[in-house]
């Protein structure tokens, strides 16, 4: 298990060191603004409110015999 956990912590690390140099390079580029979102926020994300009334479309007012029939 401690394996794995040290080869997860050696991705994070590579993760981070690629988006820093990313960032550096955004940063160069003087002809394009960039706007950063909030990691998550549901409101500003357009698949979600698709996924929202898909949903509401499949279940509400739809009556299932077991639980399995909703998943299907």
């Amino acid at each position: 298990m401690s394996d794995v956990n040290e080869l997860l912590k050696e991705a994070i690390k590579e993760t981070e060191n690629l988006n820093k140099g990313i960032n550096e390079y955004l940063k160069e580029l003087k002809n394009i603004e960039f706007l950063y979102l909030p990691s998550y926020c549901s409101e500003l994300n357009a698949i979600e409110h698709l996924w929202k009334n898909l949903c509401a479309a499949v279940t509400h007012n739809a009556l299932f015999d077991q639980f399995t029939e909703l998943l299907n």
